[in-house]
């Protein structure tokens, strides 16, 4: 079976093979004097090394194009043919002599012969069992190949294992990472061409045999198996304090959440300072990013004491303040915080007012020049008596005066109220 060109294109999701017959044209070419034109079909685009082979008593002229060339390389594009003209000696006389050296494989002894130009020579490289011919050093294939001596020349036969056209073998290709690798079986001999394709973020490092082309060809030789290689990108991220002091700047591989050890603001006078975040989301890295450090301010204070207080009537009780319970006049102290942040000690005392009772007339009549008098425990000085009962009732006190009423009348005490 005739080995066919196959493509490979590999991509991290998917491995296609698609078959690439090749064209071939008809090369007529008829290089000697007494042997019958030869007519080879090769592929569009191949070389070909044509080679005249002159007789006894003649030599290469020219071939049926004008060129002169021999040996000569032409490309095959088309349909074309070719003829080697000659002249005898005695039209075109040669005395040169040219050495041949012929190597097979990596024998060290080669064939070393002399020749007149124009000489023919029948080379035939002969493989050892189990390995094939595979080319001439020069790129020739033809085996046996017929050589014009017309230069000194050194040939070397290169072998290759043998491959058979009729086996099968196996051949996979994996995407490192793919979880989805190509399999199937081609003919030995037949020729691919593995292409990998790195997801986004993503380049091609190399084949795991460590080969770095890509594309790449192949030739099927025996069951092969071949893993591309991806590394990610690289991208630069910079952290930066809220005053652009750069607290961290590096490359991050593509897909990374990068981090930064949290930074921190000197306090001043009147504020502390609280690491709040950075000024976008930290997100897994796509391309060079910059995040900038955002703070957050607490006022400074010290402790704050204040008082406070309030007075209600008797039927309003009980009463509560933040988390106090008031049942009688009192007074309590709590820690509070203020609504600038700052913490408060409060002293707060509740007054409690009782309905008043009003004395109209007081047993013992009180006379002016008599002014001092002990009542219920207090002294009345001045007409004005403040009195509380153990109770913690207030209570208004009347002071009638029945002497020298026009005098108290006159400094408004007569019969006034006061409370006590």
């Amino acid at each position: 079976m005739k080995p066919t060109i196959r493509h490979i294109i590999l991509s991290l999701l998917c491995l296609t093979a698609v078959s690439v017959p090749a064209q071939e044209h008809q090369v007529v070419v008829q290089a000697s004097e007494c042997a019958a034109p030869q007519t080879y079909s090769i592929p569009d685009g191949a070389s070909l090394i044509l080679t005249a082979t002159a007789s006894d008593n003649s030599n290469f002229t020219q071939w049926s194009d004008g060129n002169t060339d021999n040996p000569r390389t032409v490309t095959v594009t088309g349909d074309v043919s070719f003829t080697a003209l000659f002249a005898s000696d005695e039209e075109n006389p040669s005395s040169d002599k040219y050495t041949a050296t012929i190597y097979a494989g990596d024998c060290t002894a080669p064939f070393v012969g002399e020749f007149a130009k124009g000489a023919l020579l029948q080379i035939v490289a002969e493989p050892k069992e189990g390995c094939r011919f595979r080319q001439w050093s020069d790129g020739n294939t033809d085996n046996p190949r017929a050589l014009v001596i017309s230069s000194d020349i050194e040939l070397r036969a290169e072998f290759e294992e043998s491959v058979s056209h009729e086996t099968l073998y196996s051949v996979t290709v994996d995407a490192d990472g793919c979880g989805n690798p190509f399999s199937r079986k081609f003919y030995g001999g037949t020729r691919l061409v593995l292409q990998a394709d790195p997801k986004e973020g993503h380049i091609f490092s190399r084949w795991s045999d460590g080969n770095t082309d890509n594309p790449r060809n192949v030739t099927v030789t025996s069951d092969m198996a071949y893993t591309a290689e991806f590394t990610p990108k690289s991208y630069t991220v910079t952290f930066l304090n809220e005053d652009g002091t750069v607290l961290d700047s590096r490359l991050w591989d593509y897909g990374t959440t990068p981090t930064c050890t949290e930074p921190s603001k000197p306090a001043d006078a009147q504020y502390t300072y609280v690491f709040a975040g950075w000024d976008k989301e930290v997100v897994a890295v796509t391309g060079d990013a910059t995040y900038i450090a955002v703070f957050e301010s607490v006022v400074q204070c010290g402790t704050i004491k204040t008082t406070d207080g309030t007075t209600v009537w008797e039927d309003e009780l009980p009463y509560t303040w933040e988390s106090v319970t008031f049942n009688e006049a009192g007074t309590e102290t709590l820690m509070l915080q203020a609504s600038d942040g700052c913490d408060s000690v409060v002293t707060f005392t509740l007054r409690v007012r009782y309905h008043n009772i009003v004395l109209q007339e007081n047993e013992d009549a009180q006379y002016y020049d008599f002014f001092a008098e002990d009542y219920n425990g207090h002294t009345v000085t001045t007409a004005t008596l403040n009195r509380q009962f153990t109770n913690g009732k207030w209570a208004t006190l009347c002071l009638p005066f029945n002497v020298n009423k026009a005098m108290m009348m006159s400094l408004g005490l007569y019969n006034r109220v006061f409370a006590f």
